[in-house]
């Protein structure tokens, strides 16, 4: 009797961890949507990089409404938009979650705050443009964006040590020499990004084999 109970108690254990897996993620109602782009418009001081980081903050971290995987392939398909690739993946994320409701949302939330931010900051910055403990405070704003790019580039990257195998940590470091070399062809050489980028994906499919 006993076992027959526990088989069928580890079958059933085994049934509800596959539906909890299996669970859809919960979705946003518009309301929820706005106000997470909101939060990441009001807040994105410093550009793409600011932005990148919150977005994922709030969509993956916070509300649990994608999951890493998920995220970084919606990130890179609004690489191969046209224009700017920020507003493309405001759409994409606004058209996952809620339709075609969800691009306007999405997009209004995203905008309206930082365009608000934007005119009140130069406004001040036209009055006291002059004064130089403001001209040296700006100065570090070079710095600080390229450490914050830095960091966002890592966490796209999203490496994980391999298990102790030669093939492996060969593998590894393969990645972390097309990361490099592809930032100092764009920061330095300042190579058009489209050609970095397909040379870059051509050499993750012959050098970079899964």
């Amino acid at each position: 009797m006993s076992g027959p109970a526990a088989l069928s108690g580890s079958e059933q254990g085994s049934t509800d961890r596959g539906e909890q897996a299996s669970a859809p993620r919960s979705q946003p109602t518009l309301l929820q949507l706005f106000l997470a782009f909101a939060r990441v418009g009001g807040l994105s001081f410093g550009g793409g990089t600011a932005s990148q980081l919150l977005l994922r903050k709030e969509l993956v971290w916070r509300n649990g409404w994608l999951d890493e995987r998920e995220y970084q392939r919606l990130w890179q398909l609004s690489k191969l938009s046209l224009g700017i690739n920020q507003i493309a993946q405001v759409i994409i994320f606004g058209r996952r979650f809620a339709g075609w409701r969800g691009i306007p949302v999405a997009l209004c939330g995203f905008l309206l705050p930082s365009v608000t931010v934007t005119i009140g900051m130069t406004a001040v910055l036209v009055a006291v443009i002059g004064n130089r403990f403001v001209e040296d405070a700006l100065r570090l704003i070079i710095p600080l964006t390229g450490g914050m790019t830095m960091g966002i580039a890592l966490q796209m990257w999203g490496p994980e040590l391999p298990s102790p195998s030669v093939r492996k940590w060969l593998w590894l470091l393969g990645q972390g020499c097309i990361v490099l070399i592809c930032s100092l062809l764009v920061g330095v050489v300042r190579a058009p990004v489209p050609l970095v980028m397909a040379s870059a994906i051509l050499a993750g499919v012959i050098l970079l084999p899964a």
